[in-house]
């Protein structure tokens, strides 16, 4: 699914999806239900956008059956050629694959070689440990039960398709705590397609 037009756009951080998915399957053993670790994911994503304005990934959102989801993040989970090759993720999949291997009969992702997390900032590292400790020891199937209370979710399934673009303006909007206002996201929306027109002149 593509990236919402007139929602707030993030880059998508390859390096530091990996850093935050090897932490979180070290301290998990070094595998885990890949559902499981991209429950976790989120939640750590959408807790930094609560605390900082920003993401950890860069990633947009999408609402799956199984809750809310991290678009490009599951497609390198899922590693599925056609989607790779539709998002071009193929540089994003090689860094992948050299720290996570997928066991596809077990329905789990292993850790290969841990990373060094120095993509991650404190404040990351924080926030991942803390969704880890709080969370971690959840199955895959109580986090699908946790996602789907969250109030950006919507089951796509009520409307016939697999899947629902989900606006990163709408979590900021509908955050428990702290929901930002229209003022708010409007300026941030404004903040980062100006990095992104930058980074654009200047080719990166």
């Amino acid at each position: 699914m593509a990236r919402p037009q007139n929602d707030i756009w993030f880059k998508f951080d390859p390096l530091k999806v990996v850093d935050a998915a090897t932490l979180l399957l070290e301290k998990h053993g070094g595998r885990m239900k890949w559902l499981g670790l991209m429950k976790l994911l989120y939640i750590a994503d959408k807790l930094t956008l609560e605390e900082t304005g920003q993401s950890i990934s860069g990633d947009f959102y999408v609402s799956m059956p199984f809750g809310p989801v991290m678009s490009q993040t599951y497609d390198l989970i899922r590693s599925n050629p056609a989607y790779i090759a539709r998002n071009k993720l193929e540089d994003a999949l090689l860094i992948w694959n050299k720290y996570i291997e997928k066991d596809e009969a077990a329905y789990e992702v292993v850790l290969r070689t841990p990373s060094n997390y120095q993509m991650l900032s404190r404040r990351e590292l924080r926030i991942l440990s803390q969704v880890y400790e709080e969370k971690g020891k959840s199955d895959e199937f109580e986090l699908v039960d946790l996602t789907h209370g969250f109030p950006e979710w919507e089951d796509p399934r009520e409307q016939g398709v697999n899947s629902l673009p989900l606006p990163i303006s709408r979590v900021l909007t509908l955050l428990e705590t702290s929901p930002r206002t229209e003022e708010e996201i409007e300026s941030l929306r404004q903040e980062m397609e100006g990095q992104r027109n930058l980074e654009e002149l200047l080719g990166d």
